[in-house]
């Protein structure tokens, strides 16, 4: 069997987000009974293939995709669909596997899709125009109503799979209730595990090595892992922060992500107002970025909790990476959260 797969939820940016270490997973999880087939990949040419997330695979192949070039000229690529549509031949895949619907669910062969959740549709009121004024607010609301648009279409497109998923039960209702009903019942529930890379502790001489370089003691600092958009409440996690510490002086919030060094999206979310009206403890807010499993894992070890406020989620895989490592979670009761915590949060 030739079974197609679109890589490009691996490259760039989203190969650091949840989808990127969903495809991840999915791949490095091959059943046995498929591993002797051919995989072909379809990546952008212009972005770096991870090779080390794919090397295990023997028998693969792949099929370059045009890149977006309009995307990188300022104001016009937000008239534009940020990606290239695959439309997988029937002579070089027999099935094709889609992660991010945005990259296009193929017609031309049977395809597989993966819903994720309906964030755009919910969280319309949240749109980075409300903070914006004069000329450059109008631009941005023109760009919002096409982003909309080709969202839509994405959503339309879930009706030409062969065979859909959805990562939560929760997921799989949300479809049902604001989408489409007849497509939404023929969805099955695939919940996420944790990567293997997460099941391993390092030793203890190791992990106080990485919590002296961030300036950390054990079980004196609160996790947050993930990303900084306005449903992730990074702005509401902050204020419970300072108003804790009050009562626990010597505590320190760790904020991982690569998101946490874009400043001008930080202070769209609301965080950096927060953060300046508490100058005297601005010092006790650990940003380290990204980090490497190894690192990541020590931190998890040894945090007084983890702690996720986010308003709304297709899943939720921190928590679990959190559970799977001993970590006591903190995590809001809504969406698909309650169903992945269970009683254990």
């Amino acid at each position: 069997m030739k079974i197609g797969v679109d890589i490009r939820p691996l490259q760039g940016h989203s190969g650091y987000r949840g989808i990127g270490r969903y495809l991840e997973n999915i791949l490095f999880n091959i059943p046995e009974h498929l591993k002797e087939s051919e995989f072909v990949f379809y990546a952008d040419k212009s972005m770096k293939v991870p090779e080390d997330k794919l090397e295990h695979i023997k028998n693969q192949k792949i099929i370059w995709v045009r890149p977006k070039h309009v995307q990188k000229v300022k104001y016009v690529r937000a008239l534009a669909r940020p990606y290239n549509v695959v439309r997988p031949s029937k002579k070089d895949v027999d099935v094709f596997f889609q992660a991010e619907a945005a990259y296009g669910i193929g017609r031309t062969v049977p395809s597989v899709g993966v819903f994720m959740d309906v964030i755009p549709l919910l969280f319309t009121h949240e749109k980075a125009s409300q903070k914006m004024a004069g000329v450059i607010k109008y631009k941005q609301i023109v760009a919002e109503k096409i982003q909309d648009k080709f969202y839509r279409e994405v959503l339309e497109s879930y009706k030409s799979a062969a065979g859909l998923v959805a990562i939560s039960q929760a997921s799989k209702d949300d479809f049902i209730k604001y989408l489409d009903a007849k497509t939404g019942k023929r969805i099955v529930v695939t919940p996420l595990a944790v990567a293997n890379t997460l099941t391993s502790t390092a030793n203890s001489k190791e992990q106080a090595k990485i919590l002296k370089m961030h300036g950390l003691t054990r079980e004196k600092y609160i996790l947050y892992v993930g990303a900084i958009d306005q449903r992730k409440n990074i702005a509401g996690l902050a204020r419970d922060f300072f108003e804790v510490k009050k009562q626990h002086q010597d505590l320190k919030l760790v904020c991982v992500g690569k998101e946490f060094g874009l400043g001008k999206n930080l202070k769209l979310v609301g965080w950096t107002e927060v953060i300046n009206a508490h100058p005297e403890s601005k010092k006790d807010i650990v940003i380290p970025g990204y980090l490497d499993d190894a690192e990541l894992i020590s931190l998890y070890n040894n945090a007084s909790c983890f702690v996720f406020p986010s308003r709304y989620e297709g899943f939720g895989l921190p928590i679990l990476e959190a559970m799977q490592l001993g970590c006591p979670v903190v995590c809001y009761d809504n969406s698909s959260l309650p169903e992945v915590a269970g009683n254990a949060a």
